[in-house]
């Protein structure tokens, strides 16, 4: 079935399956450095710069690197993800596009993602909850803190709320935290997986280790002249 008939339908597909199909051709190939970072096993956060510009949508990267997890792991990790647009979606204001809503929220459905609703506080909770809940199987969670304010440009502070989020997952849950690092050289895309960290408890420190697998360009507020520079 295509991927419109399963949005349609509400089919479930496999996240791995369509993540490889999505960079098999690809020229140039992408570059993965660092795989064997991965923990094979246990609960585990990513956290990962988001990556995006025109004509590249954030979903190759992401496709990187639920790949990379899935070979380490035999399971793909659970992302996190937004589950509106808003009207005037660069300043992050006016009123959620409704048609938005009912994608995001399929797409979810159909490759297991959670997604965030953009104003409901009570399903929010619901959704976050139900996001943590993958590490009690020892299962991995993936997010990316700048949310969709992250670009090309270099690394960004975390959206609102990220600091509260990882406290409540790092406060509840033995997790280790791993970062990512995706950058273009030459046209060609890198993902860069990061030592394993024990929890992380501030979020600066937490995005300087995003930082540092970085080149220096892409740095952003987290370079040497950055609040840990």
């Amino acid at each position: 079935m295509s991927l419109t008939g399963s949005l349609v339908s509400g089919a479930p597909r496999s996240q791995a399956d369509d993540a490889r199909a999505l960079w098999s051709g690809i020229d140039p190939a992408p570059k993965v450095v660092g795989m064997e970072n991965i923990p094979a096993e246990g609960p585990v956060l990513l956290i990962a710069n988001h990556y995006q510009r025109r004509g590249l949508w954030i979903g190759y990267p992401a496709a990187l690197i639920t790949t990379a997890v899935t070979r380490r792991r035999g399971r793909p990790p659970c992302w996190l993800v937004t589950g509106g647009l808003r009207l005037f979606q660069w300043r992050n204001s006016g009123p959620v596009l409704p048609a938005s809503q009912w994608l995001f929220d399929r797409v979810a459905h159909t490759y297991g993602l959670v997604c965030m609703p953009l104003s409901d506080t009570r399903r929010r909770a619901g959704r976050v909850r139900s996001w943590m809940a993958v590490l009690e199987s020892g299962g991995a969670l993936a997010v990316f803190p700048e949310g969709l304010g992250g670009s090309s440009r270099g690394l960004s502070p975390p959206e609102r709320g990220f600091e509260r989020l990882s406290g409540i997952l790092l406060s509840r849950y033995e997790v280790g935290v791993l970062p990512v690092g995706i950058w273009e050289d030459d046209g060609v895309i890198t993902v860069r997986f990061g030592e394993l960290r024990a929890a992380i408890p501030g979020c600066a420190e937490q995005m300087q280790t995003i930082a540092e697998l970085l080149p220096e360009r892409l740095r952003g507020v987290y370079g040497t002249d950055g609040p840990l520079g």
